[in-house]
């Protein structure tokens, strides 16, 4: 059988088709790539520009590195409330809401342990990330720069989540 294009449209389409999903990126691939050059550009010191392309990386399909890098870069450079909303993104999708929306209390902790009680065991990478954003708002807290209601919320929230941590024994494995 001679292959030509008048003969087989159909091949050809059937071909167009398929060839288009096996070499076109998925959505996680170029939020990779786009992550990429965001850090690139931030080792360059051209923030604006990276802080662009992660601001594009965190519509859509989420994705977590993209939001890590901010959450990082951000409390890097002492830009607190944006830092902890990044890293609220992460725990939120990672925990869950009905823990990260818990309304904290220390002399009320019994509540958020029948919370974690109900809930199901976090993947060590959202415990890390928990692990260290409680270390962030307690060193936030340590700094003693803002203001007293700020140092007074920030002091709850770090042991709220180092309360999630131990609940979970993440420094135990």
């Amino acid at each position: 059988m001679k292959f030509s294009f008048n003969t087989s449209p159909i091949l050809l389409l059937m071909f167009l088709l398929f060839s288009n999903k096996v070499f076109s990126l998925s959505i996680q691939q170029e939020k990779d790539i786009r992550l990429s050059k965001a850090m690139v550009l931030l080792s360059q010191s051209r923030e604006d520009l990276a802080l662009k392309i992660l601001k594009r990386n965190i519509e859509g399909e989420f994705h977590r590195e993209s939001f890590l890098t901010l959450a990082r870069h951000f409390y890097k450079n002492k830009k607190f409330t944006k830092s902890f909303r990044s890293y609220q993104a992460i725990i939120k999708k990672g925990l869950g809401s009905k823990i990260t929306n818990n309304r904290y209390n220390p002399r009320l902790k019994g509540n958020l342990i029948e919370v974690l009680r109900n809930s199901p065991r976090p993947k060590l990478e959202d415990l890390q990330i928990t692990f260290e954003l409680a270390q962030h708002f307690y060193s936030a807290y340590k700094d003693k720069t803002q203001s007293q209601e700020f140092l007074n919320a920030v002091l709850n929230l770090s042991e709220k989540y180092f309360t999630v941590t131990e609940h979970f024994d993440f420094l135990r494995g």
